[in-house]
């Protein structure tokens, strides 16, 4: 295809246990390199976003794409939106749901980035596949890698994360 000039191979495998892990196989399978971006795009029920906490965010530097500020660091007291942030970490991210007094464990691997998403009412109401008030009832968490990364002639790559409830 004339955007997408290169061969290449997506495989994805699920692993339901005590625990649920996606992993997400990428395979250059042409004579030169190419780039690629991802994010595995993960909606987690929560009580609701305003009683909601991410752990270790307010660490990280992060970019705005609401605001259009980048490079911010500040607390994060909830996860009611409209928020679209991309923080910069990879450490095991704790989505703490106070509401429903549980904590869910996000770990990524060969991911660099974290993107934390809710819609807000307003582009929530915008949106046909939300049903109304559903940004009251999820975050989206996506381990990602939002910067272009290179995958060689012939080699694979695999970015995966893991979740876990306590």
């Amino acid at each position: 295809h004339p955007l997408w000039p290169f061969k290449y191979q997506l495989k994805q495998e699920l692993i339901f246990s005590a625990s649920f892990e996606q992993k997400l196989y990428i395979s250059n399978l042409s004579e030169q390199a190419f780039e690629y971006s991802a994010a595995l795009h993960s909606y987690f029920a929560v009580g609701t976003p305003e009683s909601t906490q991410i752990l270790p965010l307010a660490e990280y530097i992060f970019d705005d794409k609401v605001s259009g500020k980048t490079q911010q660091l500040s607390a994060l007291n909830n996860c009611l939106g409209e928020i679209d942030r991309i923080y910069y970490g990879d450490q095991t991210c704790s989505i703490i749901d106070e509401q429903w007094q549980r904590t869910i464990k996000v770990s990524s691997s060969n991911c660099q980035q974290w993107v934390l998403w809710n819609p807000g009412v307003a582009l929530a109401n915008n949106m046909k596949d939300l049903h109304l008030g559903a940004e009251h009832e999820f975050v989206c968490l996506e381990a990602a890698n939002t910067q272009a990364q290179t995958i060689p002639a012939n080699e694979t790559v695999m970015i995966a994360q893991k979740v876990s409830l306590s």
